[in-house]
């Protein structure tokens, strides 16, 4: 493997056992040009552990106290190389990088690009307020190409000068990522026209669902200006020029864009949505902090063409604080009753980030004395757990539900990070495709599922099957249960629901709702969704489980599994005990990391795949029908079973069904039937599992080793990995 661009370095050098001086501060360090890299490992090891490695903000690492942006100048080369080596022994799972506020010189970017390049699992950087220059744009588009081909969020900043020139040098940077990227947000000056015309001019982003360009002095002739590359065959028909004058008009450069984001410009006009509303499926459109001076008449001849047609058939939300001489609250009721027929609504929002703290609820006596211990508490025990459970049920039963769900949400922030979403008719979908992204589930995907179980829905729904899915499909009908068995299904993840209508309860330190329904096909693991649904507002929000950080006593061990000459029975052992220990505290990140290096040590990890059928193909160079496998797979668990070769917990006609569906993940029966139907031995580890020594050989533990295939060349070895649910194939080193 080559390296870095700049002259970096791959490979670390020994360890460091020194450790940075208690006068010499981190930013001190960066700005420091004859900063080792010695120096600066010492540095990131002490900063960063412990650490969640999925989401890295270098500004929250440096300066953990202060919300303003730290303007620091990194100039030495080795402290990138140095991060990123750190980032490689401990973070194989690192998605995304956050510069925010760091800036940069020359020589830096060109070893951050060359990281960048080299570091695969990456696909998302921010880089606002790093004040990017035109050069480093160019660098980035050249060098940085094998990263842009599979970015899929790119957040960054221009200098305060940008210009035209700088503009088509990051047109430069987005050309290399338009067929991968989903979310991009850009800060550059756009007083000039010219400015946009060479940021998009050619390029098709066709996955582009969410375009964010606030605060960057755009003003309403710059907005629609930008509507033209949006849907150039709209702005043709009202009499605009597309953005190439040629006879044959262009492709729209983001035909599946959602979202738009304008937010804090110098926009005083709604004008430019017309043709946004005539042709387009975008969703919602964020034009919050601008002086937008339209009345109520005004917004309606906007929104509206002028023979009365549309052809929109779904909502559109636009968001806008309201400001003196925008439209009165009393006529935003009258204009969505008039645009009611037209599925179009005009919509106040507040920030939905803030959701339930908004809501002004009045706790007395013991409920508050409760919320103020549940807030200053530092552990659960069991006696809280039950105080709470009696308080949330007391005030229901007292029919106060907002004060109940107060108290259930503050207990279930102390493991749990809450995320809003709009409460528009569709929070669920909102909810789940943010946990998920950049996967997605629609309404549409959800009706598929119905109707393929038709017969196993209709009898548990209350209107008639038909009505049912068009109701879902049009947004009249919410989502719910019925909507969620789907998405589990679509997904093949298991997603656990909280509300207040279930008591809590402790399950591996974990807090967790008693009585919920799951779906006992999908194992509860790292890679399991988890959403709040508030009853008092009949709104979903996603839950991220807080992860119990990387300690230093688990660098410790990595360490050691990395150092050792072969693994031994007490290694295996010492890693075992640690991982019982993180799974207790729900540390699940650290448990996939510390069983990875074990895993690492004996095999190479190449790339995967969802299906296990497709990876196993693969490695035989076999191009067996997924459909065939999957029958004789089922169909060796069923004789088995009726042999009395296994026992199974739960309904094992619903587990046969689901893997025939290809919706099912196989457990050790299924594996040892797989085996059997290729006719050798199979190996799958599942890093969220132990491991043992048996046969004189590293396997998982309780595997049933199949006796009539030898371990030799002809076994297959595969990784399982519960958070994307992918499967990797192994070679032996």
């Amino acid at each position: 493997m080559g390296s870095p661009v700049g002259g970096g370095r791959i490979c670390s050098p020994p360890d460091v056992t020194s450790s940075i001086s208690d006068d010499v501060q981190p930013h001190e360090l960066l700005e420091n040009p004859n900063t080792t890299y010695a120096e600066a490992k010492v540095m990131w090891e002490e900063l960063l552990l412990p650490l969640d490695f999925s989401d890295l903000s270098l500004q929250d690492y440096l300066n953990p106290n202060s919300g303003n942006p730290i303007e620091i100048f990194v100039k030495s080369t080795e402290s990138i190389n140095a991060l990123f080596d750190v980032l490689s022994a401990n973070g194989s799972s690192v998605s995304k990088l956050d510069f925010s506020g760091i800036s940069f010189d020359n020589m830096t970017w060109m070893t951050l690009v060359g990281c960048l390049n080299w570091n695969f699992k990456m696909t998302s950087l921010v880089l606002m307020k790093c004040g990017v220059s035109g050069a480093q744009l160019d660098r980035l588009a050249h060098d940085g190409q094998s990263f842009l081909a599979r970015c899929l969020t790119l957040d960054i900043s221009c200098d305060e000068e940008a210009s035209v020139a700088h503009a088509q040098s990051l047109n430069g940077v987005l050309r290399q990522c338009q067929n991968s990227i989903v979310d991009l947000h850009i800060s550059i000056c756009c007083r000039d026209s010219g400015v946009i015309q060479a940021l998009f001019h050619d390029l098709t982003m066709s996955k582009l669902r969410l375009l964010s360009l606030p605060d960057n002095e755009m003003t309403d002739e710059i907005a629609l200006h930008l509507t033209r590359y949006i849907c150039p065959q709209s702005c043709a028909e009202q009499g605009e020029q597309p953005p190439k004058k040629k006879q044959k008009l262009s492709p729209p450069s983001f035909p599946s864009l959602e979202m738009l984001d304008l937010s804090d410009n110098k926009l005083t006009s709604l004008g430019f949505l017309g043709p946004i509303i005539l042709d387009t499926s975008m969703s919602r459109v964020d034009v919050e902090g601008n002086n937008i001076r339209d009345d109520a008449l005004t917004v309606l001849q906007i929104l509206l063409p002028s023979d009365g047609n549309t052809k929109r058939t779904d909502q559109l939300d636009i968001i806008f604080q309201p400001q003196r001489s925008t439209i009165p609250a009393d006529k935003v009721a009258e204009a969505n009753k008039f645009l009611g027929q037209f599925k179009v609504e005009l919509t106040e929002l507040e920030d939905p980030e803030e959701g339930i703290e908004k809501q002004e609820v009045r706790l007395t006596g013991e409920e508050f004395d409760l919320y103020q211990e549940i807030e200053g508490v530092g552990s659960i025990t069991g006696e809280l757990i039950a105080r709470v459970n009696a308080a949330v049920l007391m005030l229901r039963n007292e029919g106060n539900l907002p004060a109940a769900e107060v108290i259930y949400r503050a207990f279930l922030k102390k493991q749990f990070d809450f995320f809003e979403v709009y409460d528009d008719g569709d929070c669920l979908y909102h909810v789940i495709n943010k946990l998920v992204s950049p996967e997605i589930i629609t309404r549409e995907m959800i009706v598929k599922d119905l109707r393929s179980r038709k017969e196993d829905v209709a009898p548990f729904l209350d209107t008639d099957f038909e009505e049912y899915c068009k109701g879902v499909l049009d947004g009249t009908m919410w989502g719910g249960d019925v909507e969620i068995e789907s998405a589990r299904r679509i997904l093949a993840r298991q997603i656990v629901v909280f509300d207040s209508r279930h008591a809590f309860e402790l399950k591996n330190a974990s807090l967790w709702p008693t009585g919920v329904q799951l779906n006992d096909v999908y194992q509860v693991n790292s890679g399991t969704l988890y959403l709040y649904f508030d009853q008092s507002k009949n709104h979903y929000c996603a839950l991220k489980r807080r992860e119990i950080k990387v300690t230093l006593e688990d660098r410790r061990l990595i360490e050691k599994i990395t150092a050792s000459a072969e693994l031994t029975q007490e290694l295996v052992s010492s890693v075992n005990d640690q991982v019982k220990i993180l799974r207790s505290k729900g540390a699940e990140v650290a448990v996939l990391v510390i069983n990875q290096k074990v895993i690492q040590h004996g095999f190479d990890i190449r790339n995967g795949a969802k299906c296990i059928y497709d990876v196993i193909n693969g490695m035989l160079s076999t191009n067996v029908d997924v459909n065939t496998v999957r029958d004789m797979v089922v169909a060796n668990l069923r004789a088995r079973k009726e042999d009395g070769a296994f026992s199974f917990e739960g309904d094992f006609e619903v587990y046969c069904k689901k893997l025939a569906e290809g919706i099912g993940q196989l457990d050790e029966n299924g594996i040892y039937s797989l085996a059997e139907v290729f006719q050798c031995q199979i190996v799958v580890y599942n890093l969220d599992h132990l491991l043992e020594f048996k046969e004189g050989r590293l396997l998982p533990e309780g595997m049933k080793i199949h006796p009539e295939y030898r371990f030799d060349g002809t076994t297959l070895y595969l990784c399982y990995d519960p958070t994307s649910n992918n499967y990797y194939p192994l070679s032996k080193k």
